[in-house]
């Protein structure tokens, strides 16, 4: 028995040409669908990317958001419950917590 190369190669390159047909279709289809996209809203990319870079001080915004109210009784709410969960061990008096008797 002899094996026919060119009839071999022939099959292999039907098998991946019907593989690659449908691919190629949908990648024309997907390119289509980002054009089309692409020429919807122009300027919409045009004014983000022209927008002008806005600063904002870190520090200044955290020290805002700390002395809100809400953050405060937040704060207490969760040492209250972890002092409750873990309570100090008892220690020794001193005279200073002795005077607050």
């Amino acid at each position: 028995m002899q094996l026919d190369v060119k009839a071999l190669g022939d099959m292999i390159a039907d098998l991946i040409a019907d593989a690659v047909e449908p691919l190629e279709k949908a990648n024309a289809e997907l390119r289509k669908e980002i054009e089309a996209l692409k020429a919807r809203e122009p300027d919409r990319i045009e004014t983000i990317v022209e927008a002008p870079p806005v600063e904002i001080d870190v520090s200044d915004v955290v020290k805002e958001l700390l002395a809100a109210d809400g953050i405060k009784q937040l704060v207490a709410l969760e040492v209250e419950a972890y002092m409750t969960e873990n309570p100090p061990p008892p220690g020794k008096a001193t005279r200073a917590s002795r005077a607050s008797l």
